[in-house]
């Protein structure tokens, strides 16, 4: 069979596009202020685009803190909620 490359037109490994990084992650520069509303308020809702890191870094925030319970839910939840 023919292989067909992903990135035909990035032959090169340096030139593939990469994942970002968590601090690469718009989320990452909001965790301060996420930490700071969850300690103010018991319900903290997030609304980010679509990869800015919400499920992902924002969680790894908490996992030091043995009081902290973080729920991750499916954005079209709250979409058809809201």
């Amino acid at each position: 069979p023919k292989t067909v490359p992903l990135y035909a037109a990035a032959e090169k490994e340096s030139a593939r596009p990469r994942p970002p990084s968590f601090k690469e992650l718009p989320a990452w520069s909001a965790a301060a202020q996420v930490r700071e509303a969850c300690q103010r308020s018991q319900v903290v809702c997030i609304q980010g685009e679509t990869g800015c890191g919400k499920s992902s870094v924002l969680p790894m925030i908490f996992l030091d803190d043995p009081r902290a319970r973080i729920a991750v839910t499916q954005p079209r939840r709250i979409a058809a909620i809201s």
